[in-house]
């Protein structure tokens, strides 16, 4: 970020050395020999560009000096308006490398690296990190993020669960009276999660809470009833966009994100991916969604509870007359192996309703299968009438 920064003209008067050093003793190492290097030949005109650059993106793990820095810069007027987007994350990941590198790293940071504690259950320990002087912060609205980005990254984890970010977005998100617009909970990498949130910083302090929510993507370990369950089903009444994984079968028993009942929101597309489920939990998601729904995706997912995915397809294909786009890949039901679309006939389709149908196949020569189509076009609950006529259970 620093090495970017274009030196101005020599002649150019410098930066007074107050502010250099007022600025400096946020930064670390190597950030901050090539701070000071470029504040040499810096016009003090360019204190906007220099600011903005260095502060949009704040870096910051909640711990120890990083949160002291922190409140240091929302109590200061020229500086903290700079920030919009808040990164919070440990230094896990940057000492994941050899321990060359490792010590290396230590070395350039000159402290003891912030590493996030944890319960047995690998919850960070928000109470006892910033995560309520941040909260703080922005209640006061001395911070107005536009975007606040959670990492979690597990040194040696190789399936890292998506619930220690999901519960640390929601110990910083509740009660902070920010307004979000969008939220994503998505696994990056088997080692990384991260939760990101983008806010409406204008809308900041008037209660507004979901109510602004306009896309949501999800992935939940369990089906039970939780903080963004709640809020992105219903209280997110002009959400539109929805895509959930849930990563562990849907289990009747229990207080469940279905139980509340019918969602508020009427979507216009919704993508389901690597979930198990039965088919009346799919409908209900969609049931306020029947003249808003153009767009959906089922993707490596399995119907539970004695569910067919031929009679659940020509349900949508029957109540949702704004279909133009469906993708349907890699499905299955409970005691069964693959879907099969294998008496789907392009041309037949084509000739009746124009292109737009894709047929993907896979398998040997002799032996190919057809279990992942996709269609986009103004036809869409018809098209979709005809392949869940097809569908086969292999």
């Amino acid at each position: 970020m620093i090495r970017n920064l274009k030196m101005a003209s020599p002649c150019f008067r410098r930066m007074p050395t107050e502010l250099v050093e007022n600025w400096a003793q946020y930064l670390e190492c190597p950030d901050l020999c090539s701070f000071r290097l470029v504040c040499r030949q810096t016009h003090a005109q360019t204190l906007h560009v220099v600011r903005q650059r260095l502060f949009t993106t704040w870096k910051t793990s909640l711990m120890d000096s990083d949160i002291e820095k922190l409140e240091d810069i929302s109590s200061n007027t020229h500086l903290r308006n700079y920030v919009k987007n808040i990164c919070i994350q440990d230094d896990c990941e940057r000492m994941d490398a050899q321990a060359t590198l490792t010590t290396l790293y230590v070395k350039q940071l000159n402290r003891t690296p912030h590493v996030w504690p944890r319960n047995d259950a690998h919850f960070v320990k928000e109470n006892e990190i910033g995560v309520s002087s941040l909260k703080t912060m922005c209640i006061d609205g001395r911070l107005r993020p536009e975007t606040i980005k959670i990492r979690d990254y597990r040194i040696g984890n190789a399936s890292s669960s998506t619930e220690p970010a999901s519960t640390l977005a929601t110990n910083i998100l509740d009660g902070a009276n920010l307004a979000a617009v969008s939220i994503k909970i998505q696994r990056k990498s088997q080692s990384v999660v991260e939760a990101a949130i983008q806010l409406s910083p204008q809308h900041q302090g008037q209660d507004v809470a979901f109510s602004m929510l306009e896309s949501a993507e999800l992935c939940f370990a369990t089906a039970s009833r939780s903080f963004w369950s709640e809020q992105v089903l219903y209280n997110a009444p002009i959400l539109e966009n929805l895509k959930i994984s849930i990563e562990r079968p849907w289990n009747e028993e229990g207080d469940s994100m279905f139980s509340t009942g019918v969602p508020v929101s009427k979507l216009r597309s919704i993508d389901i991916l690597m979930s198990t489920l039965p088919a009346h939990n799919i409908l209900m998601l969609i049931a306020n969604s029947k003249q808003s729904l153009t767009s959906f995706s089922f993707s490596l997912m399995r119907l539970s509870r004695g569910s067919a995915w031929r009679d659940l397809l020509t349900r949508i294909g029957s109540d949702f007359p704004a279909l133009n786009f469906f993708n349907l890949k890699f499905l299955s039901e409970e005691g069964f192996r693959t879907i099969q679309f294998q008496e789907l006939s392009k041309e037949h389709i084509e000739r009746d309703y124009g292109p737009g149908l894709e047929i993907f196949e896979r398998g040997p020569q002799g032996n190919r299968r057809v279990t992942w189509v996709r269609y986009t076009g103004p036809s869409g609950s018809s098209v979709l009438d005809l392949v869940a006529r097809s569908a086969t259970r292999s």
